[in-house]
């Protein structure tokens, strides 16, 4: 009896490595990231590609998951797609640190289920190694002499341009002003010609010939 209850128990936990097995076959989780070394504040793309069979449930982990040192500026979530029967999930997530040393992108936890079967289970990805170095200095050294102001050529042809257009808007307005006046005391746009008066000697004349000629004489 306690023989056929030690097979029963081996037997029990066979059938339940080989499920537990045939489970973690049915899906992949793979992570990498686009460069391992980058300068203080660069922005790294962080992608984690999902391979599952069509019959299992993926949750992703929370936005504000743990990554370390790193923030996550931005994040993508692909469409879906079919690959040997297989289907394919990709999230790319845009961290960036403006901490420097080697630091690591711990696991992140994803959980999945085979509906109808509403137990969770979990499955991580592999820490990541970026190496994050401060802003190179020039070759040339940090210190160099202050160089002398730059002195621009001097270009008339603005100065030109905008006197012309100070001169005409004066003119401009002269014009109108002038108008103006001539309208307000009742004259007209241009000047009239007044004939002179004649000398004084010439209107003696005249009032002589007028006399002569009157009847004031001959009487």
């Amino acid at each position: 009896m306690r023989l056929k209850f030690i097979a029963f128990l081996a037997f029990a936990v066979f059938v339940l490595s080989r499920l537990s097995f045939a489970q973690e076959g049915s899906i992949k989780i793979h992570s990498e990231v686009d460069k391992s070394t980058i300068t203080i504040g660069d922005l790294v793309t962080y992608s984690i590609i999902v391979t599952h069979d069509a019959g299992v449930q993926v949750e992703l982990p929370e936005l504000g998951a743990n990554l370390g040192a790193f923030e996550i500026r931005d994040y993508t979530v692909h469409e879906p797609f079919i690959e040997n029967s297989k289907s394919v999930e990709q999230f790319d997530y845009i961290i960036s640190t403006f901490d420097v040393g080697e630091f690591e992108i711990p696991p992140l936890s994803f959980y999945y289920s085979f509906p109808p079967d509403s137990i969770k289970h979990e499955l991580k990805t592999r820490k990541l190694k970026i190496l994050v170095e401060s802003m190179r200095p020039s070759e040339e050294g940090d210190i160099r002499d202050i160089k002398a102001p730059l002195v621009l050529p001097k270009d008339y042809r603005k100065w030109i341009i905008w006197g012309s257009i100070g001169f005409a808007t004066i003119l401009f307005a002269g014009i109108l002003f002038y108008i103006w006046r001539r309208k307000r005391a009742g004259k007209g746009l241009l000047p009239e010609k007044i004939k002179p008066p004649h000398p004084p000697h010439e209107i003696a004349l005249q009032e002589l010939t007028a006399l002569k000629g009157s009847s004031l004489l001959q009487e």
